[in-house]
């Protein structure tokens, strides 16, 4: 039992490091590109899947995932080629992504209550729940952004951007702009990241990945001992066959000697 418990902690680990890694690459590069797109920054694009996915294999144990995420998502904001939306990317718009992110972990209690395979077999249950996934993320991440950037929710924050232009007569004109405005702007854009954990969830649902990988291990080793029931059951059914038509075959030869 020792060595099964070390065994399920390095499959774990083993596990979630590969989603981050996944996650952690298509993250940054959806979200250095994102600008380019949409006048906005968005603080999840591939995260709320690889989130989802990592909760329902591993339980709360998926929200170790949730802080890499976030920075990932920074990181990758802070090399957008637009320069007024990399500045956007400030430690304000880190913590509310990662708070954000926490909120998926409320997932464990519809899959505690109604069971992970159930949830995930039924396509208007997966996807109810990463509608209120989205939903709860928008609403925390714009209250703690707001709270964190001018501390009144009914007040958007001032985080002031000056850059400069030059137009056609070649004088120069100076901008001034609020970066809290593209902030708060970020749940425009994640309805893409949506549109991917819904699409991405359906793809990964197909290939069994979207389990919870306790249960699942518990069930392949389940069907892997009543097989070995099975072919041990078959194997005295036939020695006792054999048994049998040997017995038959001595007692026909000594009939007829």
């Amino acid at each position: 039992m020792w060595g099964v418990s070390i065994n399920l902690k390095g499959y774990k680990a083993v596990d979630l490091l590969l989603l981050l890694v996944i996650g952690s690459i298509l993250e940054f590069f959806a979200t250095k590109v994102s600008g380019m797109v949409l006048s906005a920054a968005p603080t999840f694009t591939f995260s709320l899947l690889i989130m989802y996915v990592a909760v329902a294999r591993w339980n709360l144990w998926g929200l170790i995932l949730a802080p890499v995420l976030a920075l990932v998502n920074w990181l990758g904001g802070k090399n957008n080629a637009i320069l007024y939306m990399a500045a956007t990317y400030d430690w304000k718009l880190f913590l509310s992504t990662f708070i954000g992110l926490l909120s998926v972990g409320l997932n464990v209690i519809f899959f505690k209550k109604f069971k992970t395979k159930k949830v995930i077999n039924q396509t208007w249950a997966m996807v109810g729940l990463v509608i209120l996934d989205y939903l709860v993320f928008c609403f925390l991440q714009f209250i703690s952004y707001r709270l964190l950037t001018s501390g009144n929710l009914f007040e958007r924050g001032y985080v002031e951007y000056i850059y400069k232009l030059y137009n056609q007569e070649g004088g120069e004109v100076t901008k001034v702009m609020n970066l809290c405005y593209y902030g708060e702007l970020s749940s425009l854009y994640n309805t893409f990241g949506f549109v991917v954990a819904i699409v991405g969830l359906v793809v990964l649902r197909s290939q069994g990945v979207v389990n919870n990988a306790v249960d699942k291990l518990t069930e392949d080793k389940e069907f892997a001992e009543s097989i070995r029931q099975n072919d041990e059951k078959f194997s005295i059914d036939d020695v006792e066959e054999e048994a049998n038509d040997s017995e038959s075959s001595d007692t026909n030869d000594s009939e007829v000697n």
